[in-house]
Formats: structure tokens, sequence, C-alpha cells
């Protein structure tokens, strides 16, 4: 009995499988057992697949997959030292960023400094020099109310600190110390960032349109 149609249902079936099938889909029917039979008789008994050769994997290709994961490991270790920015911070000039690059981060926060009931002046021009202008700068100095605006340019986005701007100006500025003032156990350092007192002093991350306020006094 040769058939490629289950005699039962009509399914299509090969029929080196018809056995099993018979035997999984109508193990009930009563026509299965005589039909199983037949099938064996007639050499059509159910053979099961030969399995699968086993996968063999030669030494060229153990070599070849080595290669290709040094080369992305490798290009992921080195491509770093390929970045021109990878060291970019305070001391950098932006004066050398390649044109198409430019500075597309630019942010404007507003810093004033007020020692015992004073306000100290903020120059303009620090961090511009002659032969370079650092990141983080001021162009004009502070005005009459004591506020200046610092200018923060980068190429890529990277953080700048508060205390960054201290370092391009050359000035002292921590929790005890601000300018040339110092915490006299009278007399100490606070600062709030847009009315707000925070804590964060030279670790404020700088962002666009803040208004910072240090202060040294009782």
């Amino acid at each position: 009995m040769k058939t490629d149609h289950c005699p039962i249902c009509n399914v299509a079936v090969k029929p080196e499988n018809l056995v099993r099938h018979l035997n999984d889909i109508h193990p009930r029917h009563p026509d299965t057992a005589g039909l199983v039979e037949k099938l064996k008789q007639q050499g059509g008994a159910f053979v099961p697949k030969r399995s699968a050769e086993p996968i063999r994997i030669r030494r060229w290709q153990v070599a070849v997959a080595f290669v290709v994961a040094a080369v992305i490991v490798g290009g992921i270790l080195i491509a770093p030292y390929f970045d021109p920015y990878r060291n970019f911070g305070p001391d950098s000039c932006i004066d050398e960023i390649r044109v198409p690059v430019g500075v597309p981060y630019h942010m404007h926060p507003l810093l004033a400094v007020v020692a015992q009931g004073n306000v100290q002046p903020i120059p303009g021009q620090i961090g511009i020099t002659s032969a370079c202008t650092h990141p983080i700068h001021t162009h004009s100095g502070s005005d009459a109310s004591g506020v200046v605006q610092i200018h923060v340019e980068s190429p890529i986005a990277h953080p700048f600190y508060l205390r960054d701007f201290f370092y391009v100006w050359g000035q002292p500025f921590d929790a005890n110390r601000i300018l040339g003032f110092t915490d006299d156990g009278t007399n100490h350092v606070s600062m709030t960032v847009n009315g707000t007192a925070s804590t964060a002093y030279g670790n404020l991350v700088l962002w666009d349109a803040q208004r910072i306020i240090i202060t040294y006094g009782p």
C-alpha cells in the first residue's frame, strides 16, 4: 500500500511517515491496527530518519573566527585613541576645533559672588588669551549687580562643572573657600542655584541660564 494520503483522514502524508501518522493521529480508529499491520507487512513501516551528520569545526574556521573576534575587539579598544576630543576639557582650546564640527553645545550660566555684603567683581576675558580660548570663559566682566555671564562652548556633549570655571580663572573655590575668603567659624561659604540652596559647590554641573550666587558671610 503506497499512498501519499492517510486512508482515514485523506491528509497528505509521506509514505515513510504514514505509520507514525496513524499511531499518533488515529490511535482509537477501528481501522488503525489493521492498516499499520498491513503497512508493516508491505515494508511501509516508519523508518526513522538518519540523524544529521555531526558538525565538524575545522581548524581554519577556528582561525578565521579568532581573527574576526580580534579585529572587532581591537577596533573597540583602539577607536577612542582616534577620537580627537577624547581628552577634551577645561584646558582645551576651542580655537582649534575643526570648522565642520563647530561648537554645538553653547550654554550661558550666570554667576555672582558676594562676600560680607559686598559684590565681588568678576573680570571679562577669563579663559581667553591670544593663544587659546578655553571652552569655559567670559567675554564681558560682571555687571553693576555683580552678575557675569559664563560661556560654555564644546564640540561634544561634555559636562562642565563650576570648579572648572574657577580653575580656568585661577581662583580657589570649595565649601570652605571663595576667592580670598576662608571659613573662619563666623563667616561661611554658601551657594544658591536659581534661588535654591545647594551644597554641590564645585561639583555643580553647569547648565544654560542657571543663576548661581556664592555668598561668604555669617
